[in-house]
C-alpha cells in the first residue's frame, strides 16, 4: 500500500468520524424548567467518585439538576450517609451504597449512622435503615454484575431502582461500548441508545407492591468519569457528572423545594430519560370529591385518575397499568380513567418515534397511587421455642481475630463478654469477637433457632451456626435496658 493510499483512506475515516460526530452533536432533546431535576445514586470522593460535593455542585447547575442523592460506598458509609446542606444552589441528600449478601441496597436521609454494619440479611438491613431514619432502596435488580438474588416474602424495600444507566452499559458488548467513547467528545446524549427496556425491574416492582408500598427510581450512577485499571492513578472524566445528570434524573415540582427529603419518602416525584426530552407537563393524580391527591398517594373509596403529559413536539403513548397489567392507553395528552377494583395504579409515558429512546423504554415513570389497596401479610417469626439441649455456659470459649481483645466469665449461671474490636482496615475488614462451642448438637428436629440477650450499648450482633461444611448466619439487635 502506498503512503498516499494510507493518507487517503486515514484522511477518509477522519472526515466519515467528523461527519458522524456532527450528526450526534446537532441533537438538542426539548427542555422545560417546569419541574426541580434530581440525581438519585451519585458517588463523590467520599469513596470512588472523581468529584468532590463543590464539583459536582457545580456540574450539576451545569446540567440544571436542583437536587442531588449521594451513594457512597461503605456499610453504610459514615462520611456521606448523613449530610443535608446546600452548595452553590444545589441540595445533597446524604446516602450510602452498601454491599450485602444478596447484592447492593442504597440508603438516603439517615439521621444517624451507628457503629456497626448493616446486616448480611435484606429485611434486617432494610429494619435498620429505618430505624436510622434512612430510606432503603433495592439497587441493580438485574444487574450482570451486581444483581439483586433476594425475593423472599418477608422484603420490603423502600423503593427499587427500575434503570441503573451503568447496568446497560456493563452488559453492552465492547464494540458498542467502543463506539460510544468514540461519540463522547460530540455529545452524550446518545448514551440512551444503550437503554433497554426494564422489563424484568418493572416485573420485580409488582411484585414488590402486592407485599407494601414501595417506590421506582431512575438511578444515575454517576461517579464523574472512570479509573481504567491500565491507567494507573489517573482517570478519564467521561461520562461526566453533567453528562449523566442531564441523560436521566427525577422530576420534582417545584412547590417541593424545601422539603425534598420528604417529597422523595411520599413518592411525589417521577423518574425520566432526561436526555431524551423534558416534560413541559406530567401530572398523575386522583381526583376525589373537589380533591387532588399526587403520586404516592393512598385513597379509599371512589376516585378518578388522571395522568396528563404536555410536550412541545413529541409523540407520546401513555399507559395507565393496574397491579402491573394495562388497563388504558391513549396518545391524546389526558387519560381518565375510574378505576373498579381495588389495588395499585402507575403510569408510564413512551416515545413513539425517538432518534435515541427505544420505544419499549419508559421515558416517563409515576410513582404508584394505593386505592383501596390491601397489602399480602408480611411472614412473621414463629417465637414458640423450647431447648434442644443445654449448653453449660463454662464450655464455651472466645474465639476472636489476633488484633481484637476480649475476654469471658460466667458467675452465679450468668455470662459475661468483654471486648474491644480492632479497627478494621481495607486490608482487613472482618475484625471479629465470638464466643463458640466446638461440639455437635443435633438440631434435626427443629426449623430454627431463637436467640435474646441484653447489651449496655445498641448493637447488631451476628451468629454463625455450623453444620460440617455448611454455615448458616444470622443476627440480631440488642439495646441498652432492653432484653
Amino acid at each position: 500500500m502506498t503512503r498516499r493510499r494510507l493518507l487517503l483512506i486515514v484522511g477518509s475515516a477522519l472526515i466519515c468520524y467528523l461527519v458522524v460526530g456532527l450528526y450526534y452533536a446537532s441533537y438538542r432533546p426539548e427542555r422545560s424548567d417546569t419541574y426541580l431535576w434530581g440525581a438519585h445514586h451519585v458517588h463523590s470522593t467520599h469513596s470512588d467518585g472523581l468529584g468532590t460535593l463543590d464539583q459536582i455542585a457545580a456540574e450539576a447547575r451545569e446540567s440544571r439538576v436542583d437536587f442531588v442523592i449521594l451513594s457512597d460506598h461503605g456499610q453504610p458509609n459514615p462520611d456521606s450517609s448523613t449530610i443535608d446542606t446546600g452548595i452553590q444552589g444545589v441540595r445533597f441528600i446524604g446516602g450510602s451504597e452498601v454491599a450485602i449478601t444478596d447484592g447492593h441496597l442504597v440508603l438516603f436521609g439517615a439521621r444517624e449512622v451507628p457503629r456497626f454494619k448493616l446486616p448480611p440479611h435484606a429485611s434486617d438491613a432494610i429494619e435498620d435503615v429505618r430505624e436510622w431514619g434512612g430510606f432503603g432502596i433495592l439497587a441493580y435488580p438485574d444487574d450482570p454484575k451486581q444483581g439483586w438474588r433476594y425475593w423472599e416474602d418477608d422484603f420490603v424495600p423502600d423503593g427499587i431502582e427500575i434503570v441503573n444507566l451503568s447496568s446497560y452499559l456493563w452488559r453492552a458488548p465492547w464494540w458498542r461500548n467502543l463506539v460510544k467513547v468514540l461519540i463522547m467528545p460530540f455529545a452524550h446524549y446518545h448514551l440512551a441508545e444503550g437503554i433497554a427496556g426494564p422489563t424484568v425491574p418493572l416485573q420485580r416492582w409488582d411484585e414488590l407492591l402486592a407485599r407494601g408500598r414501595v417506590l421506582g427510581f431512575y438511578a444515575a450512577n454517576a461517579h464523574g468519569g472512570f479509573s481504567p485499571s491500565w491507567a494507573g492513578n489517573r482517570s478519564v472524566s467521561k461520562p461526566s457528572y453533567s453528562d449523566i445528570f442531564s441523560l436521566i434524573g427525577l422530576g420534582i415540582d417545584r412547590g417541593n423545594q424545601g422539603s425534598l427529603d420528604a417529597a422523595l419518602r411520599r413518592g411525589e416525584f417521577f423518574s425520566v430519560i432526561r436526555g431524551a426530552g423534558e416534560p413541559q407537563r406530567f401530572d398523575f393524580r386522583a381526583e376525589k370529591n373537589g380533591q387532588t391527591y399526587p403520586s404516592g398517594s393512598s385513597i379509599t373509596g371512589s376516585a378518578e385518575l388522571v395522568v396528563q403529559v404536555e410536550t412541545v413536539d413529541m409523540d407520546t403513548r401513555t399507559v395507565l397499568k393496574h397491579d402491573g397489567e394495562s388497563v388504558a392507553t391513549t396518545r391524546d395528552n389526558v387519560l381518565r380513567f375510574t378505576p373498579q377494583d381495588p389495588g395499585v395504579y402507575r403510569a408510564e409515558v413512551y416515545l413513539r418515534k425517538h432518534r435515541y429512546l427505544s420505544p419499549d423504554v419508559p421515558w416517563i415513570l409515576s410513582n404508584p397511587i394505593f386505592v383501596d389497596a390491601a397489602f399480602a401479610p408480611i411472614p412473621g417469626v414463629d417465637e414458640d421455642c423450647r431447648t434442644a439441649r443445654g449448653i453449660p455456659l463454662d464450655e464455651l470459649r472466645v474465639e476472636k481475630d489476633h488484633d481484637s481483645e476480649a475476654s469471658y466469665s460466667v458467675q452465679d449461671g450468668r455470662a459475661t463478654l468483654a471486648y474491644h474490636l480492632a479497627q478494621a482496615t481495607p486490608e482487613v475488614v472482618d475484625r471479629w469477637v465470638a464466643v463458640a462451642r466446638r461440639g455437635g448438637i443435633d438440631l434435626s428436629s427443629f426449623r430454627g433457632f431463637f436467640l435474646s440477650g441484653e447489651s449496655p450499648d445498641y448493637m447488631r450482633y451476628q451468629v454463625e451456626i455450623r453444620s460440617g461444611e455448611r454455615r448458616f448466619y444470622s443476627s440480631f439487635k440488642l439495646y441498652p435496658g432492653r432484653y
